[in-house]
């Protein structure tokens, strides 16, 4: 009887080889797995853009794109996916070189059924781990979260009473120094927001909602309501946003809260009179045989910036 991990794992073999593609199959599909296959690099890279896969097993020498090129394109389009190189014994450069590039291990040909269905019994047994392990982590960062916006909103409260002098007549020193503890509070609770909006994400509880959204009309609606913040840093605020970029389904409260994090993050780096620049234009990626197009937005600030010894990093 297939135990569960069986039934449920998808399995990606990506090989030239039409008998080895179908003897690995027929072992894979026999001990339960779900196996789909593609004879080179780009029918990989359609396929998993299209669905999810536990493990891709990769082939390094192929015609048209070999196993390192589709490696780093696949890295990008399914990062929880174990990438196992399949390598000749020539081949063992490269596939130390494919490890650099996110592979999670290599197998040398000839393999073995009695080799291959124990590792990768392995591989799928260490995602269940790591999985249960990321879900006690959002679990506990939820709860904890939550916890902290309790006491929080009752020392906002508890500031909003003497603010006004319900607790008796304030000094103008006072009435200084609650309003600037209160705007820090306000920066806590909006951090806070952010992370358990960060914690939901993580445990897929946050639905998106898919509706028209127009960039070029966020990003100057973000930059009015941060306008306080800007005024007081005397900062010189440059909007490059180019007329042709397009509608796009998105999040219109999700993308708004990114851009505010972003230039809120530029603002505090920034020295007084500084400058902040923020660009949108269409952009174009090539993946593989197929061109995406997207809209690239940068902000750019002349903050202290990361120290050049850390950039590496």
């Amino acid at each position: 009887m297939k135990n569960k991990a069986s039934t449920e794992a998808h399995i990606l073999i990506v090989d030239d080889d039409e008998s080895f593609r179908d003897t690995l199959n027929l072992v894979l599909a026999n001990e339960g797995y779900h196996v789909l296959t593609a004879q080179n690099g780009i029918e990989a890279i359609a396929l998993a853009q299209e669905q999810e896969f536990n493990i891709i097993l990769l082939d390094i020498n192929m015609p048209h794109m070999d196993g390192i090129q589709a490696l780093k394109i696949i890295r990008q389009d399914a990062p929880s996916a174990d990438i196992v190189m399949l390598t000749g014994y020539q081949d063992l450069s490269l596939a130390i070189e494919s490890l650099k590039e996110g592979a999670r291990e290599f197998l040398t040909k000839p393999i073995s059924p009695q080799d291959l269905v124990p590792r990768i019994q392995s591989l799928l047994r260490a995602q269940e781990a790591e999985k249960q392990l990321k879900d006690i982590q959002v679990k506990f960062t939820s709860r904890l979260l939550y916890e902290l916006r309790r006491p929080l909103a009752e020392v906002q409260s508890a500031v909003g009473f003497i603010s006004k002098e319900m607790a008796g007549p304030l000094t103008t020193q006072q009435k200084e120094v609650l309003k600037h503890l209160n705007t820090n509070l306000e920066i806590m609770d909006a951090l806070l927001a952010d992370m358990i909006d960060l914690t939901n994400f993580e445990s897929d509880q946050v639905e998106l909602e898919k509706i028209a959204v127009n960039i070029d009309q966020i990003i100057p609606l973000v930059v009015n309501k941060m306008e306080p913040q800007i005024r007081s840093k005397n900062i010189s605020l440059v909007l490059n946003i180019d007329p042709k970029i397009p509608t796009i389904t998105a999040d219109p409260e999700k993308i708004e809260l990114v851009l505010y994090n972003l230039i809120d993050n530029a603002l505090k780096y920034s020295h007084q009179g500084g400058e902040i620049t923020i660009t949108a234009s269409p952009s174009v990626k090539q993946l593989g045989n197929e061109t995406k197009e997207y809209i690239y937005i940068s902000v750019l600030d002349n903050g202290v910036g990361i120290p050049p010894a850390d950039l590496p990093y």
